[in-house]
């Protein structure tokens, strides 16, 4: 939705699925990313650039906005071309959630209007990231909110297909920005691309592989807004498929086991998540975000890049013998078929290519 040629090829997507399916429902994320003028963090900044931002009600009806204005302008389009079209905020399509701002959890989805519409034979364009609470407030579900809405309306709908449209022609074993030869790949199993997913994949968001894994019989897909095919396909696969993600300066730490619980709950106090953890007999392990190095109650650690590798390949014993001479870190088994490597910052392209390469196109 960010500029003309990609409405345009988000209308085609529309027409051409029409004809495909008697009932359809378009869920639809801002209009662009920083900069653009109707994008979300662009309207944020209205709070002034820098500020630690409120997490309100209020905040979150600017969240809204950058949906509700796509939603109203995707729906005028499909209009004025012959497809009869109504656009609904999240509140308006029944998603129900909690009071977190910035954060909500979706509680349920009210179907009814949804299916009044589309038993009037409209399209229904939805904005993506939004709901409300049982007290009417708007709220937002925060990043990867379109994703993770287009799966819940999904589940509680019934549907046959959930296709998620973006930039990219699916999921590859790698970035391809970084990683010379990483491939596309044509379908992974529910945990698989959850992992990915968890641990830094950006085409997808955990939050919606993780519905579509609770719906089950909905089709699942990853496809490009601009080059038609059936992108990655995700659900009950036993895939063989292998694939590989990065996350850049995690502060890596490690602390007796005896003291996990209290590191857990020092970091739920800053609202901080590991982005991976696990125990073994060398401790409790976990990385986690760079801006809690020095905060009272975090250990000290050290900056490292992480890479997460996933899939059947995923062993550390596959791993350990792709490593590249002058390499300092740990392999750490997270769980059957995923494994993270610590990674010093100077070796972290070659290091990528490497494990990739060797474990990804075997």
């Amino acid at each position: 939705m960010a500029d003309e040629s990609s409405r345009q090829a988000a209308t085609a997507i529309i027409r051409e699925t029409r004809e495909e399916c008697e009932k359809l429902i378009v869920v639809v994320s801002a209009m662009g990313r920083k900069g653009a003028p109707y994008a979300t963090d662009t309207l944020l900044q209205v709070y002034g650039e820098g500020q630690e931002l409120p997490k309100n009600r209020e905040q979150d009806m600017i969240y809204a906005c950058g949906e509700i204005i796509s939603g109203s302008i995707l729906s005028h389009e499909l209009n004025t071309q012959g497809i009869r079209s109504v656009f609904l905020t999240g509140g308006q399509a029944g998603i129900e959630t909690d009071d977190h701002y910035s954060e909500a959890n979706i509680l349920t989805v009210h179907t009814d209007n949804l299916e009044r519409w589309l038993a009037k034979g409209y399209v229904v364009i939805v904005a993506g990231g939004q709901g409300m609470t049982a007290g009417g407030d708007i709220t937002a579900i925060g990043r990867g909110g379109s994703d993770t809405t287009a799966c819940v309306i999904g589940y509680y709908t019934g549907a046959d297909q959930v296709r998620i449209y973006t930039d990219v022609d699916g999921i590859y074993t790698g970035d391809p920005r970084i990683i010379k030869r990483a491939r596309k790949i044509p379908y992974l199993s529910y945990g698989q691309c959850h992992r990915l997913a968890s641990y830094g994949a950006k085409v997808i968001h955990p939050r919606a592989v993780a519905y579509s894994e609770r719906g089950r019989r909905n089709v699942l897909s990853v496809r490009s807004t601009f080059v038609r095919g059936p992108g990655t396909r995700i659900g009950d696969y036993e895939s063989k498929w292998s694939g590989i993600t990065a996350s850049r300066n995690l502060l890596t730490l490690t602390t007796p086991p005896e003291r996990r619980e209290e590191l857990l709950q020092t970091l739920k106090k800053y609202g901080a998540e590991p982005r991976y953890a696990l125990s073994d007999e060398n401790g409790f392990h976990c990385g986690v975000d760079r801006s809690l190095m020095g905060m009272e109650g975090i250990p000290e650690g050290q900056l490292r890049d992480v890479i997460f590798a996933v899939g059947p390949s995923a062993t550390p014993e596959n791993i350990s013998g792709k490593l590249c001479d002058g390499w300092d870190g740990e392999v750490l088994r997270l769980s059957e078929d995923s494994v993270a490597v610590t990674v010093a910052q100077a070796l972290y392209e070659r290091q990528i290519n490497l494990l990739h390469d060797g474990i990804c196109l075997i």
